[in-house]
C-alpha cells in the first residue's frame, strides 16, 4: 500500500499514475539482470512501443523509494 511507498521525490500528477486503477494492468514488468535489452527487444517485437527500462530492484527494506 502507500504507506511502504515514498513519493516525496515526486509530484501530486506522477504519483496519481502510479496508483491509478486505469493503469495498473501490465504496468511493471520485472526481469532478471541482465536480460532487459532481450525484454525490450521481444516487447517491441510485438508491438509495445513504449517498452522503456526504469529502475532496479535492490536489497532494502522493503519500502519503494520513486525518485525523478
Amino acid at each position: 500500500g502507500r504507506d511502504r511507498v515514498d513519493l516525496s521525490g515526486v509530484d501530486d500528477h506522477a504519483a496519481a499514475c502510479l496508483f491509478d486503477a486505469q493503469t495498473s494492468g501490465g504496468l511493471l514488468i520485472a526481469c532478471e539482470a541482465g536480460s532487459t535489452d532481450h525484454l525490450l527487444e521481444a516487447l517491441r517485437a510485438r508491438g509495445v512501443s513504449h517498452a522503456a527500462w526504469i529502475g532496479t530492484i535492490v536489497e532494502g527494506d522493503g519500502h519503494i523509494r520513486v525518485k525523478p
